[in-house]
């Protein structure tokens, strides 16, 4: 009769190794896809915001002489916000799929923005469209397009880097 045949612990610890060796590996290039899928998600998410303000100033909902425009802080706050500019005063805009909520992001307040942060944004912290939707920086005056194109970088944890473009004369923004 033939006894059956198992395991030796040798074999069983070759086994455990082996895995172990795997999860090693595994784990860290898990954790960095998930952390570039939150960047690319944050910068889709801003670019979606900068789109909104750019066709808020071409439809203007609220009166011709309403100018829209977003605000950037980076280190250490990392937070942008979306408002209307009247002549006047400022007001923030509404965030179009919850009104009960104000487009001023802080992104240690959002979930899917934690981890994330504004390494710059360049050539000046805030940008604004005109009635045709074509941006201008705050330093110039509406209409009159800048030459440079802005760009807004963000970087997640693992060093990865997102850079977000408006094109001037258009106000086309890009995600790269």
């Amino acid at each position: 009769m033939r006894q059956s045949a198992g395991h030796t612990l040798i074999e069983l610890m070759i086994v455990f190794l082996l895995l172990g060796i795997l999860s090693a590996v595994a784990i860290p290039a898990i954790q960095n896809g998930l952390s570039d899928i939150r960047l690319k998600t944050c910068a889709e998410r801003i670019a979606e915001h900068l789109r909104y303000a750019r066709t808020l100033s071409m439809t203007n909902p609220e009166g011709l002489n309403r100018i829209y425009s977003m605000n950037v802080s980076s280190n250490p706050t990392n937070n942008y916000r979306v408002q209307s500019w009247n002549g006047a005063t400022f007001a923030d805009v509404q965030d179009p799929l919850d009104s009960s909520r104000v487009l001023n992001i802080w992104f240690n307040s959002v979930p899917e923005f934690q981890g994330i942060t504004i390494q710059s944004s360049s050539p000046t912290t805030a940008i604004s469209f005109d009635r045709r939707g074509r941006p201008y920086h705050n330093s110039n005056a509406a209409g009159n397009p800048p030459g440079a194109i802005w760009n807004m970088v963000l970087q997640n944890n693992a060093g990865t880097t997102r850079t977000l473009s408006v094109y001037p004369e258009t106000g086309i923004v890009i995600v790269r």
